[in-house]
């Protein structure tokens, strides 16, 4: 499960690249993009995640909905946003699971 977790980390962090639609969104996608390749990278340093850090990969994701350039680039690796973000919550589910 934490192999998984961690290609989605780093296909996060590798395939995605900057919005460029109009300045205002433009900044929205370069902060969303910075966290997100943070904490992918982080993720890949540590190999030491849970809950707190899918959770917030799953969130930063979220943000990231309406640029267009990262739902291209998913297209362009054969995925789609809502698969991809539906992925992302079922790891969530999982990664937080408390037995």
């Amino acid at each position: 499960m934490k192999k998984m977790m961690l290609l989605a980390a780093f296909s996060a962090a590798v395939l995605f690249t900057s919005c460029s639609k109009d300045k205002e969104e433009e900044v929205s996608c370069d902060v969303s993009m910075a966290k997100l390749e943070a904490l992918a990278e982080e993720m890949i340093d540590s190999e030491d995640f849970g809950c707190d850090e899918i959770t917030e990969m799953v969130s930063i994701t979220k943000n990231l909905r309406s640029c267009p350039e990262f739902e291209a680039q998913l297209e362009a690796e054969g995925m789609d946003y809502d698969t991809y973000i539906a992925t992302l919550e079922a790891m969530k589910t999982l990664m937080c699971l408390e037995f």
